[in-house]
């Protein structure tokens, strides 16, 4: 790209100011930058990685990386005060279970359970959706929801290709180029749209969202009766 030898030497002035500001800091200092600041940053990555799309800068997210790092650091401190009364030969595995606790499994929880409130309170009405381009929306619910269906593809040349959304079907989302990988892929009646047999040998098909017109979806159950009556219509043995 054509920014990166810019975007490179931000991220080494800015790894060089930190280390500035550490060299000099106590242990107890780092210990407490450490605290404020990395359960944030698991937590933050943690809900990018639920929700999908561009991650927001670390910069940009500050608010959000104090506020999940007092969450975790507060669940910390309860922990640290139970393991005070552990006895003795056991009180360093459990302060090891703490830290472990409070800087990677507290963090990541919070990421999920607030990316799983989001959903909730959006299915609700209550709030908006931050997933704002329908390609997204639409695949993310196929996926959360394991709906078996099929796809027409409309390409813009005026071909229609037909397929199953079945493995290796798989799709990808903002910020990378949307494209879909169809799984099984079938053979359409291009006069009457219906899908007539699988195409023997296939391993799907890879379409890149610039060529698509539309996208027709199918419940696959409903692919199967309308074959199942075609069979029985034409005499075949079920």
């Amino acid at each position: 790209m054509p920014d990166t030898p810019a975007r490179y030497a931000r991220t080494v002035s800015e790894l060089t100011k930190i280390y500035d500001v550490l060299k000099s800091a106590t242990i107890a200092e780092i210990l407490a930058f450490a605290a404020l600041v990395l359960p944030g940053l698991v937590a933050l990555r943690a809900y990018e990685a639920k929700r999908g799309g561009e991650p927001r800068k670390s910069n940009e997210a500050l608010v959000d990386i104090v506020g999940y790092s007092l969450i975790a650091d507060v669940i910390g401190e309860a922990l640290l005060a139970v393991a005070s009364i552990v006895p003795q030969p056991y009180r360093g595995l459990v302060y090891g279970l703490d830290i472990m606790t409070t800087f990677v499994l507290v963090p990541i929880a919070l990421g999920w359970g607030w990316y799983a409130l989001q959903r909730y309170l959006v299915r609700a009405g209550y709030v908006a959706d931050p997933i704002e381009k329908p390609w997204d929306k639409t695949f993310q619910r196929i996926a959360e929801e394991r709906l078996d269906l099929a796809a027409v593809l409309t390409l813009r040349d005026g071909r229609r290709i037909a397929g199953r959304l079945a493995n290796p079907a798989n799709v990808s989302t903002y910020p990378a180029a949307e494209q879909l990988m169809l799984g099984e892929l079938w053979r359409l009646d291009q006069e009457r749209g219906v899908f007539v047999e699988r195409v023997r040998g296939s391993w799907g098909a890879l379409v890149d969202k610039a060529d698509c017109e539309s996208i027709e979806f199918i419940y696959w159950s409903q692919v199967e009766s309308d074959l199942a009556e075609q069979q029985r219509s034409e005499g075949v043995p079920q």
